[in-house]
């Protein structure tokens, strides 16, 4: 302000506005981003403060719907009219009325830090089931993982088992190139569904499971029967030894811990039937997946530096602050992810979507998500309250759960990433 206040003085006393523009590119406010060594350093040290400031409530909706897509407590009305929180939150934000509160507020206050937590709360997990919702290359935050991209995972492949009865075997088979030591293989299904009637399954996709066989690469071969004990059900159980020796899996993940011995190129194989269900014949689909067994924190897996590369461009995408892979801010926030990842495994809640995920508040979720078809299946002006949407809940919630389901619970570690990100200073303030 005492730069600006010489530069007025300059152009009054000279009348010279050629003059005064060389002024102000000679002084420090127009010199280069980084120095060393010279008279400016203080005037740039000083320069970085109270440059920035606190989005206002319009700036921060335009600016998380153009990044993120989530439209934060925001309603469309059939007429077309746009209603949003963001309105009635200008002065709880800082902002001003110009009548009683005419100064806008440059710290924040508790009720702002909670509103502002809210919105990143909320806005996150919607954000994170929005982008998985899309292929990698349509994404515009998530385009370096995929939901199965996690850091100890050393092999994985996703496979259709050919099977469309329950005595129909079939083998399916992926070949991973391993080094030597402790792995889990395990198989998981990716399109498990109930009809559930209130009281049992009327139809339910079924994997019936005969044996797995990993061969190495000298051929030395381990088979493990259907209802060895060595195989484990984990992701929620869902996996039963039968008394013919096969194992029945309704949801959830198979696995088992298998020592390597040879480094190269092992032969998984397994011999598996399927029940699928008449009104949905869709053929079952697996993940196969390899885990080492070294921490998380440590492990250094190709899985590591791509969710290290995300979190990096995510830096860049939500913060305009580039950040190396090897940061310590990105290792920060890969900490963040990790840890939430290891808490939600080894919790007992929801495997199949997010917790307290609620879609509904984002009022573009059904827009951009759903087909012109299916919106038009599943909403319609309500009758009762003039210009307002209901919904037909039964016919939108499956379509709802496919679309944050998250039976490997990385969506729910992202959205701890997503979180921090959204509650940074460098999010919230310009």
């Amino acid at each position: 302000q005492d730069a600006i206040s010489d530069f007025g003085t300059s152009l009054g006393v000279r009348m010279d506005a050629k003059d005064m523009l060389v002024d102000m590119f000679m002084s420090p406010w127009f010199s280069g981003e980084s120095i060393s060594g010279y008279t400016f350093d203080s005037a740039h040290f000083e320069s970085k403060f109270g440059s920035e400031q606190l989005l206002t409530p319009e700036q921060l909706a335009k600016k998380t719907r153009a990044i993120t897509g989530v439209g934060w407590r925001t309603n469309l009305r059939p007429s077309g009219k746009v209603y949003s929180d963001y309105e009635e939150l200008s002065i709880l934000l800082g902002g001003i009325d110009s009548e009683v509160v005419t100064t806008r507020a440059i710290e924040l206050t508790s009720t702002m830090t909670a509103i502002l937590m809210t919105h990143a709360t909320e806005t996150a997990c919607v954000a994170v089931a929005r982008q998985f919702a899309y292929p990698i290359a349509e994404r515009s935050l998530f385009t370096f993982v995929e939901e199965s991209t996690q850091p100890q995972i050393t092999a994985t492949a996703e496979l259709e088992l050919p099977s469309k009865e329950e005595n129909d075997w079939q083998t399916v088979s992926y070949t991973a190139d391993l080094n030597i030591g402790n792995r889990e293989i395990s198989f998981s299904i990716l399109n498990p569904e109930c009809d559930w009637d209130g009281t049992r399954c009327v139809e339910q996709r079924i994997l019936f499971i005969s044996s797995v066989s990993v061969i190495s690469p000298s051929g030395e071969k381990e088979k493990y029967s259907g209802d060895d004990p060595r195989l484990y059900s984990s992701n929620g159980g869902g996996c039963y030894a039968q008394s013919d020796g096969s194992s029945r899996c309704f949801n959830g993940q198979i696995g088992f811990d298998f020592r390597v011995l040879e480094k190269g190129k092992h032969r998984i194989e397994a011999v598996m039937a399927s029940r699928l269900m008449p009104s949905k014949p869709d053929l079952l689909k697996l993940r196969l997946s390899v885990k080492t067994d070294a921490d998380i924190f440590a492990a250094s897996t190709t899985n590591t530096q791509l969710i290290k590369q995300q979190i990096s461009h995510l830096f860049q995408k939500l913060h305009g602050t580039p950040r190396e892979i090897d940061s310590e801010e990105v290792q920060t926030v890969f900490e963040i992810y990790a840890t939430a990842l290891v808490s939600k495994q080894a919790s007992a809640g929801s495997d199949w979507e997010f917790e307290n995920c609620s879609t509904w508040r984002d009022g573009y979720f059904y827009e951009d998500l759903l087909t012109p078809e299916q919106l038009a299946a599943v909403r319609f002006p309500d009758p009762i309250y003039n210009d307002s949407y209901d919904y037909d809940w039964d016919a939108l919630n499956p379509i709802i759960r496919e679309i944050v389901g998250d039976p490997l619970h990385t969506k729910y570690a992202w959205t701890a990433v997503m979180m921090y990100m959204l509650s940074h200073y460098d999010y919230l303030h310009e």
